[in-house]
């Protein structure tokens, strides 16, 4: 008797907040990402030892969102070089599996992206990031 009154306890009490939060069968409001939600990455880039997948990448001028994941056993960072040779954005330094990510106002441009960690970048992890 105890179980059964414990169980529609807890139907009493949840089951309108499972109701409340159901998704609609038509799919309304799929899609919009709620007030704390990130917004979607334009681009996801892995840092490896030693090299960046993909190690070039391309977008349009305006607002960029790049996703950043290290999965190398090494840690790493991801930097973005600006036209006048300082960081316009940088990862901090992330242990193996952990994730970062940089939103950048970009204008038309090359711009050098790359591991900052000293030495990283000769050892082959660099790559370039245009923007038409």
């Amino acid at each position: 008797m105890k179980k059964l009154f414990a169980i529609l306890t807890l139907l009493a009490f949840h089951g309108p907040f499972a109701i409340a939060c159901a998704s609609s069968s038509d799919g309304a409001g799929m899609g919009t990402p709620l007030p704390n939600q990130e917004a979607a990455c334009d681009a996801t880039i892995q840092l490896l030892d030693f090299k960046l997948d993909p190690a070039d990448l391309e977008t349009t001028s305006g607002t960029f969102e790049l996703c950043v994941e290290n999965a190398g056993k090494t840690p790493h960072d991801l930097a973005v070089r600006g036209p006048d040779g300082t960081d316009l954005a940088r990862t901090p330094t992330l242990s193996q599996g952990e994730q970062g990510r940089l939103s950048l106002d970009v204008t038309t441009g090359t711009y050098p992206i790359y591991c900052a960690e000293p030495g990283h970048e000769s050892l082959g992890m660099h790559g370039m990031l245009t923007v038409r």
